[in-house]
């Protein structure tokens, strides 16, 4: 009797995560891509377009189980589980702000942009314009999940949904409750600001391109194609390097807080194949540069 009553109980707290959603390996593979397409944006634009389309993929396979989990087992959901997919299919878009800024096809391209700031914000990159969509469609969710569809989730045994963190430790059903709902809402509007940007960049692209199909002698007014990389602005990798991070943090700090078991090994196909794929994009990356670096064609200053 004294020996199991000096038996440490189970926490009542403990929440069995979904290791096929947010296992370690894909955690691992998803930060491994985010930093990788950050690091292609700035020294290799030729990589940074294949980057581009891992990341998607990414993206599009979380906001897929997002979907899958909330639509087919509502009722066996964790909020924390779908706070933490929230932020996986988010984080995926902190690699935009050191894109390049896109550069026009010619001067009536150019003059059809009339503004710094449309260049800036916007891209006239499909895929961009693909994740972007799905970063304003996450973000409609988030503000779904934080407004009404958090109170329809399961509960932890101990009757909260769990810690996580924001800048400090507060409860996912607490008070700041209304804070997470005003951020969701604000990249909502934001992200629908750039895909829509985006998207007239891309719609005049393509409007240009054709007009010079069918008139492919109107050349005067095209401007010479620029082979070097294009070197977006410190102030950019900071910003991009500082989401980078806070996702990282906001994710890990979570499973922590809500104890969150079963998703810290790296045990099973669905985990090491997103795993394999960040670490040799970044392998390959690095590969990629170093043969710059020797040739010269890549000089940090």
């Amino acid at each position: 009797m004294a020996d199991h009553a000096s038996r440490t109980p189970p926490s009542p707290c403990i929440i069995v995560g979904n290791s096929d959603f947010y296992g370690l390996g894909i955690r691992l593979g998803a930060y491994l891509q985010w930093f990788t397409s950050i690091l292609a944006y700035n020294c290799s634009i030729i990589e940074a377009s294949s980057m581009r389309g891992v990341n998607t993929c990414f993206q599009l396979a979380t906001v897929a189980g997002l979907i899958g989990i909330t639509v087919q087992h509502r009722q066996d959901v964790h909020a924390i589980d779908v706070f933490l997919l929230i932020m996986l299919a988010l984080g995926a878009s902190c690699d935009y702000c050191t894109r390049p800024s896109p550069k026009a096809a010619d001067r009536s391209e150019a003059e059809m942009r009339g503004s710094w700031w449309i260049e800036a914000v916007g891209s006239n990159s499909v895929t961009d314009l693909v994740r972007m969509s799905v970063a304003a469609a996450v973000c409609a969710y988030g503000a779904w999940f934080t407004f009404k569809g958090i109170d329809g989730l399961k509960r932890r045994s101990c009757g909260d949904h769990g810690f996580i963190f924001i800048f400090a430790k507060v409860r996912l059903d607490g008070n700041y409750r209304v804070f997470i709902k005003f951020v969701f809402v604000v990249g909502l509007v934001l992200f629908s600001i750039v895909v829509l940007i985006s998207a007239y960049l891309i719609y005049g692209r393509y409007l240009l391109l054709w007009r010079r199909w069918w008139d492919p002698d109107n050349r005067e007014s095209q401007v010479e194609n620029e082979t070097e990389c294009v070197r977006p602005s410190k102030a950019k990798v900071v910003i991009a390097m500082t989401a980078f991070v806070f996702f990282i943090v906001t994710i890990e700090v979570t499973l922590i807080w809500s104890d969150v078991q079963e998703v810290h090994f790296c045990n099973s196909f669905s985990q090491l194949f997103p795993l394999i794929i960040g670490v040799s994009n970044m392998l390959r990356l690095l590969y990629k540069l170093g043969i710059d670096i020797w040739r010269g064609k890549l000089r940090f200053t």
